[in-house]
């Protein structure tokens, strides 16, 4: 037969009905009967205290929450795109675009950690 323990949160099979643990609940039983079914679209699986499946419907992202996850992921995508900074930072310097104090202190580096 097959159960839910919900001590370990998993299925088990047992034909012995002496063997089944105290934490186990028939497959049969309406807690648990739809858990190893596949979810349906929007919906998420929890456990309650007592470790029993819960299924319920993911809310739907609200307009602020939906303008967030947008920018965030323009902002992840512009992250991802970019050259590393040591090559931005490396470039500027090259260009000429630092301050002279900042260029002195980049060229002293430079000239004691020459590449080779």
């Amino acid at each position: 037969m097959r159960y839910y323990d919900t001590a370990i949160k998993n299925e088990i099979h047992e034909q012995d009905p002496e063997k089944v643990p105290s934490t186990a609940i028939p497959m049969t039983d309406p807690r648990v009967k739809d858990f190893f079914k596949e979810l349906p679209p929007n919906h998420q699986l929890t456990f309650d205290s007592d470790n029993l499946p819960i299924i319920s419907e993911i809310p739907p992202l609200t307009t602020e929450e939906i303008a967030a996850r947008d920018a965030e992921e323009i902002l992840n995508n512009r992250r991802m795109a970019y050259p590393p900074m040591g090559d931005q930072l490396d470039d500027l310097y090259k260009a000429g675009a630092f301050s002279s104090d900042m260029t002195a202190k980049i060229k002293a580096v430079k000239d004691k950690y020459p590449k080779e």
